[in-house]
């Protein structure tokens, strides 16, 4: 029996995953695109006309985070609610502020008008050097210098720079105080305000948050109160060489060295600089030896104290640190130089975070339970 002609098989459906969509570009969406891009121009615009009210909350930020350890020593070991235990911390503190400057602000505006007063001197000192009158030859140096510096002291006492000096104080003033009430503020409801924050997030996210806000908190408050310890042993060192070996207005150039000395791995060298310069006018004798032991303490520094406050807190390395002190004292100056650090550190974290959990790392041991904000805590 002959079999019955087969027939050909039918081609397989189409695959339906593997439709081509074809998208239509509505004027809506172009409207909602341009919407959006104007709405982040708008507010990156404001948020630059508004960048010293936001240089102020950040800096209340990173010093109430510096203040919560002391806050909550004095909760546990005197049992205080969390508002006393915050006001006793501010008091300390304002004590502790007033007396630097009490000690401080007479040495250095002595040291400042014997600085204005000597500097003529100093310029005749140097220009009897032989590199100086070779430059003099050139440039014509000295008689550019010499005028500077005898209307120096017209410019430190004329009535210009006097209404400007009081607008200054005047406006650090405000500023001081509006920093110090938003740390007062941030000290009583930030852990309030961040309960509430990860609480509003999804239910798997909450833990891990919790996780990368403690590290964080852990990172800016051991850096802010390690930098200002190194800083204060820095110009305690400084003052205590130049006044032995005799450099005039050692207190001022100590303060300099101090406050310089906040910036990583750059402030130490930028502060010395003003108080070997006046050093070497006291001999080149005394000038050598300032510059061995600023050589000598900033190896110091460098290899033991500063290491150690970066491994306990930022855990950043070296050039990344480096980038970040001079992206910030390119926008914001000094204060973003001081602020870089931290800012730096909290970048890292979040993106060690994001990369572990994409990499799908486990979970860091530790306790990942949201802190308590009861009522008693800010009470």
């Amino acid at each position: 029996m002959d079999s019955l002609p087969q027939r050909p098989e039918a081609p397989p459906p189409p695959d339906a995953t593997r439709r081509i969509v074809v998208a239509s570009v509505t004027p809506r969406a172009i409207v909602v695109v341009i919407a959006i891009v104007l709405a982040v121009a708008a507010g990156l615009w404001l948020l630059w006309l508004s960048k010293r009210i936001v240089t102020w909350v950040l800096i209340a930020m990173f010093l109430a985070a510096a203040l919560n350890p002391a806050v909550e020593f004095f909760q546990r070991r005197l049992r205080f609610r969390r508002v006393p235990a915050i006001s006793l911390t501010f008091m300390i503190l304002i004590i502790v502020t007033a007396g630097i400057a009490l000690l401080l602000v007479p040495p250095l505006i002595d040291a400042g008008g014997q600085l204005a007063d000597d500097a003529p001197g100093y310029v005749d000192r140097l220009a009897k050097t032989r590199l100086f009158q070779e430059l003099d030859q050139r440039y014509d140096v000295a008689d550019r210098l010499k005028e500077f510096v005898n209307t120096l002291p017209d410019h430190l006492g004329g009535a210009g720079t006097a209404v400007d000096v009081a607008q200054r104080l005047l406006s650090g003033l405000v500023g001081g105080l509006t920093v110090l009430v938003l740390t007062f503020m941030f000290l009583i409801y930030g852990r309030q305000l961040r309960v509430t924050s990860v609480a509003a997030l999804p239910g798997h996210l909450q833990a891990r948050i919790n996780i990368v806000l403690d590290k964080m908190y852990r990172s800016v408050g051991g850096y802010v109160a390690g930098n200002l310890l190194v800083s204060l042993v820095a110009g305690l060192f400084a003052y205590t060489a130049l006044k032995i070996l005799g450099v005039p207005a050692a207190a001022a150039l100590a303060f300099w060295v101090g406050i310089a000395d906040l910036v990583p791995l750059v402030g130490a060298t930028v502060g010395a600089i003003p108080a070997v310069i006046v050093a070497f006018f006291s001999g080149w004798l005394v000038g050598a030896v300032v510059i061995a032991y600023f050589v000598v303490y900033q190896q110091v520094e460098n290899h033991f104290v500063q290491p150690l406050v970066m491994r306990r807190t930022t855990s950043l390395n070296p050039l990344l640190t480096l980038i970040a002190v001079i992206v910030g004292a390119e926008l914001l100056g000094i204060l973003g130089a001081l602020l870089a650090i931290p800012a730096a550190s909290i970048i890292k974290i979040v993106a060690t975070d994001l990369w572990e959990h994409r990499r799908g790392a486990p979970p860091p041991a530790g306790s990942a339970e949201p802190p308590q904000a009861d009522a008693a805590a800010t009470a």
